[in-house]
């Protein structure tokens, strides 16, 4: 899904998002970014023409044009700064139909087809549960309130709930996944069968991605897409383990999820403080930070109370390798 063009055209709260999908432009395509021309045309054939119909005079405060808001918007430093505009919860249920009303009628046929994605982000650890239905379904029901969702709108479109379990050591000592542990967990977690299970784990799958740890080919997570012909009775559509030390260092910038430093920084005398930096932060973690291990899925909202219950314990001890801090860090 996060592969296919997409343009953000609402937030509101800290963690909700609206985004539109084209699939359409995804066939032509292998960026989720829409180029400039691309802003341009959704803009002024759809969002703005959409707009004007609903709001009437309210809409006089949007740009006539795209190129008109990227004049304003752009300071003196060359740097972007743009507005938030606010579209009434009356009139918000008809901007949809508008949209693609104005898009089909300007012939934008990259846009036909187009798909309204409701993202909630960075909600992990606000809802937990033991491994019980009953705790499960309360913490569904309770998620859903938080959200100032309500099990209305789930009747149209399809939503998906990513659920995961977290293991911690009782020792503080940091986990991570061993890499020989995929197939079994993938077959436990999936209930699919050993063949199923084997394909997609194997390095020569396109559905499987490794994530070694520290570069140690033994201890790694693992990215994975089963398919419909192996997402198993829960229907899950993703897979993934991890570990959380990456958090310590965790920061999105310029395609990186993580701290990084380049050559030409180094060049300009950025190193030493870098590295003297990122030193300290490992050497504060010995005594104050312990990684823990996830494993996750994404399945639709039927089964978001009852996927992961069943795991097997040992299995997932026998999945996991444990570090002392001092050697980790």
């Amino acid at each position: 899904m996060h592969k296919v063009p997409n343009v953000c055209i609402a937030k509101w709260g800290t963690h909700n998002v609206v985004r539109v999908l084209f699939p359409e432009l995804g066939k032509v395509k292998n960026s989720p970014s829409l180029s400039r021309d691309e802003h341009q045309i959704f803009y002024e054939k759809g969002l703005r023409p959409a707009i004007q119909e609903l709001l009437g005079d309210l809409s006089a405060e949007w740009p006539a044009t795209y190129n008109d808001e990227m004049f304003r918007a752009r300071g003196r430093n060359g740097q972007l700064s743009f507005q938030t505009k606010v579209v009434s919860a009356w009139h918000v249920p008809f901007l949809s139909a508008l949209l693609r009303h104005h898009l089909d009628l300007n012939n934008v046929s990259w846009a036909k087809g187009l798909v309204f994605l409701h993202q909630i982000r960075g909600v992990k650890h606000s809802s937990f549960h033991s491994f019980n239905s009953d705790s499960a379904t309360k913490a569904l029901h309770m998620f859903v309130r938080a959200n100032n969702l309500n099990y209305a709108i789930f009747s149209s479109g399809s939503w998906w709930f990513d659920v995961g379990i977290e293991i911690r050591s009782q020792a503080k000592n940091c986990l991570s996944w061993r890499t020989d542990s995929h197939f079994h967990l993938v077959q436990d977690a999936l209930k699919i069968n050993p063949n199923a299970a084997s394909r997609i784990t194997s390095l020569g799958s396109s559905k499987y991605t490794r994530d070694l740890v520290s570069h140690i080919p033994l201890v790694s997570g693992c990215r994975i897409e089963p398919g419909s012909q192996a997402s198993g009775p829960y229907d899950i559509a993703y897979f993934q383990t991890y570990s959380t030390d990456k958090s310590l260092i965790y920061r999105q910038d310029q395609g990186h999820s993580g701290k990084f430093i380049t050559c030409i920084d180094v060049l300009k005398g950025k190193g030493t403080n870098y590295i003297e930096s990122l030193y300290n932060l490992y050497a504060n973690a010995i005594t104050d930070n312990n990684s823990h291990a996830r494993l996750e899925v994404r399945v639709p909202l039927s089964h978001a109370n009852t996927v992961l219950l069943d795991l097997d314990h040992n299995l997932l001890g026998n999945s996991l390798v444990s570090f002392p801090p001092v050697i980790w860090w």
